[in-house]
C-alpha cells in the first residue's frame, strides 16, 4: 500500500485512531489492504502511547514520518528516499 495515495479524508479518520488495532480495522473498513511489513509497522509490537511515537517532518518532501521510540530514528524518508 502507497500511503500517498490516502485520501485527506482517510487520513483524517486515521489520525483519530487511538490505539493500532483500531487503525488496522480502519485500514480493513477502507478497502486498504497493507502488507506483513507495514501491518507490524503499524502496531509496532507495543502499545499505541503518544509518548513512545516520535515524528518528523521530511525536508525534501514535507510529509510527516512517525516511528516508536526516541532513538530509532529512520535513516530514509519511506515516502521520498531522501536521506534524513
Amino acid at each position: 500500500m502507497d500511503f500517498n495515495n490516502l485520501t485527506p479524508e482517510q487520513i483524517e479518520k486515521a489520525k483519530a485512531c487511538e490505539s493500532a488495532d483500531e487503525l488496522i480495522a480502519l485500514a480493513k473498513a477502507e478497502g486498504v489492504e497493507l502488507t506483513d511489513e507495514q501491518v507490524d509497522q503499524i502496531s509496532g509490537g507495543g502499545v499505541w502511547d503518544e509518548a513512545t511515537y516520535t515524528e518528523l517532518k521530511c525536508p525534501s518532501c514535507g510529509k510527516t514520518i512517525t516511528w516508536m521510540g526516541v532513538s530509532d530514528r529512520p535513516v530514509l524518508c519511506p515516502y521520498c528516499g531522501v536521506n534524513l
